[in-house]
């Protein structure tokens, strides 16, 4: 255990996968990390440039049909956003299940219901990424995502049963 006392121990601490936590008695552990930042002008220039086939290559239908009602709603640019903090999500994901990653970025979707960030995992809808989940022992996903000026940014942690 490391004391909060000792400033040296936390430097030289080393947090490795097998470093568990308990959550309500279960023991935990960080199976990946992934992380990815986009320029959301860069988006909406390749939705300017392909339209709706780029969108409906990187978002599923729900998020095709959202985006849609964003760009007749709160124009072109909050479309932009929407799609780049989706991008974001969807390679933050990839990231944190690396190497194991056999699914489509359409596998990867946010609960739109869901007041924070929340992650579906479907395994109908979205085989591929559950089996990308079973394969990196992972239990849950935890998303954070914010957008500001011209950037959208994803943070993704892959939470999995301790051995």
């Amino acid at each position: 255990m490391i004391s909060c006392a000792d400033p040296h121990a936390l430097r030289t601490a080393s947090l490795t996968p097998s470093t568990c936590f308990s959550a309500g008695g279960i023991r935990k552990m960080i199976a990946g990390i992934g992380t990815d930042i986009v320029h959301i002008p860069r988006i909406l220039n390749a939705i300017k440039r392909w339209g709706p086939r780029f969108v409906r290559r990187v978002c599923n239908e729900e998020e095709s049909r959202r985006f849609a009602v964003l760009t007749g709603r709160a124009g072109p640019r909050r479309a932009a956003e929407f799609v780049a903090s989706r991008w974001a999500v969807k390679e933050a994901v990839y990231k944190a299940l690396y190497p194991r990653r056999s699914f489509s970025w359409r596998d990867v979707a946010l609960d739109p219901s869901s007041v924070n960030p929340k992650l579906l995992v479907c395994p109908e809808l979205a085989p591929k990424l559950s089996n990308a989940m079973q394969g990196a022992g992972a239990d849950d996903i935890h998303v954070s995502l914010s957008h500001d000026g011209d950037y959208a940014v994803a943070y993704v942690v892959v939470e999995g049963r301790a051995p």
